[in-house]
């Protein structure tokens, strides 16, 4: 624990630096001989959350030791009679449960404004699940997560450097961040290390600046900016178009899906992917 009766000077200071982005910077700059402080409410707990993350996108930055289960393929139920077996492996990252016969359920919200309340969301689940026959009769451990979507974007650059959430990464047409947080601290890290182990003085108002320009080039802002488009689409969408929406999404060529969900679309690519779903929202 940081101690500030003895003087130490950080080199770097992590706000909110305990989730997985946060600590991933900590790790590879404090490995540096860099002083780093974790700035963080209750820094010893465990991480709470769970994550639905792609196996391919953790196998390639050779993560897939912190996946807790996965699975060989997905299924998207886009009504009762039409369902899509997708060939591509899903992972859950988050800590693992310790007994076999426990289930993780999940209910959430794509995107609404405001956000839906959690006592309609639990309601909800409990709704679908009687169908079935399951009776919730308690629950263990109950978990609640908001991830903001959208919002202004980014006045940049500025004195302070955002990793996750703070930088625009959840793609805000469907919320996916881990990966593509993970996979740019790397980026962060390697950016501060340099600038701040460089013999050359460099004023905080440029060291943030080269690193914002690292972190979030030209092709990365308009990429944000056109997932906002989507989520603002979404938003207007009715039941009967976002289900028409979500069949058509899956059709698309595997390069085009998994690029969109996984931020690895640029513009040039993305807006023809985008035009082929403008038939099917052609009624909303």
């Amino acid at each position: 624990m940081f101690d500030p009766s003895k003087g130490m000077v950080i080199d770097l200071a992590v706000v909110g630096g305990c989730g997985p982005a946060g600590l991933a910077v900590v790790q590879q700059v404090s490995g540096t001989g860099l002083s780093v402080c974790s700035i963080d409410l209750s820094p010893k707990l465990m991480w709470p959350n769970n994550y639905g993350v792609w196996v391919d996108e953790f196998d390639a930055m050779d993560l897939l030791d912190c996946l807790d289960t996965s699975w060989s393929r997905a299924i998207v139920y886009v009504d009762d009679s039409l369902k899509k077996a997708l060939d591509r492996p899903y992972g859950r990252y988050g800590k693992p449960y310790s007994l076999d016969y426990q289930v993780a359920y999940e209910g959430t919200s794509l995107v609404a404004r405001p956000g839906v309340a959690m006592e309609d969301i639990q309601e909800r689940m409990a709704a679908r699940l009687r169908p079935l026959g399951i009776r919730i009769k308690g629950t263990e451990e109950g978990e609640r997560c908001i991830i903001p979507m959208g919002g202004p974007l980014l006045a940049i650059p500025q004195r302070v450097v955002g990793i996750g959430v703070t930088a625009e990464m959840v793609q805000a047409s469907t919320d996916y961040m881990v990966a593509r947080t993970l996979a740019a601290a790397p980026t962060a890290a390697n950016s501060i290390i340099r600038y701040l182990g460089s013999e050359s003085k460099v004023s905080a108002k440029d060291l943030s600046a080269k690193e914002w320009k690292d972190l979030r080039p030209i092709e990365r802002r308009r990429q944000g900016e056109f997932f906002c488009f989507g989520m603002d689409i979404l938003l207007k969408l009715d039941l009967r178009s976002t289900r028409q929406a979500c069949d058509a999404f899956f059709v698309l060529e595997p390069h085009y899906w998994h690029g969109f969900l996984s931020s690895r679309l640029f513009l040039p690519r993305l807006i023809p992917s985008g035009l082929s779903l403008c038939p099917c929202l052609k009624h909303s």
